[in-house]
């Protein structure tokens, strides 16, 4: 399967049981409910399954914060790829408004996925901080 198979949705009221077991399932924190979370919250899909998810904060500079990203612990490998075009796709959407996205990973192994993959750079350490400037495909085509 080749990274175009996969689409990008906004995240629907029905995916967010799927979604939380993932958080569970790896002992993490589940994203939290409701009005903490952003209406904008997207899914990476490949035949109707669920790989990965990823919410978009919206601050009124040209900052933004995808946050809570998760894969499904059912399928690792796609799961992993897809974030790169979960990622892609809230640059899409955002151009114009967004310049500079920030992410709080809590695991240095992820962190080092989203530096060599997606054009991060890790600007702390412990609590690995990623930046990236606009636009991914400069940086890894």
């Amino acid at each position: 399967m080749a990274i175009k198979d996969i689409i990008v949705r906004d995240l629907e009221d029905d995916d967010l049981a799927e979604v939380s077991e993932w958080f569970t399932s790896r002992n993490w924190n589940v994203a939290p409910q409701g009005k903490v979370l952003p209406d904008s919250g997207y899914v990476a899909v490949h035949n109707g399954k669920l790989l990965s998810v990823a919410w978009l904060y919206v601050t009124n500079s040209e900052v933004g914060i995808i946050d809570w990203i998760a894969t499904n612990p059912e399928e690792p490998r796609l799961g992993i790829i897809s974030v790169k075009k979960l990622i892609r796709h809230i640059e899409m959407i955002s151009e114009g408004r967004i310049r500079t996205f920030l992410s709080f990973i809590p695991n240095d192994k992820f962190a080092q996925y989203l530096k060599r993959k997606c054009g991060f750079k890790i600007t702390e350490k412990d609590v690995n901080i990623c930046s990236r400037t606009r636009p991914m495909e400069a940086a890894h085509g």
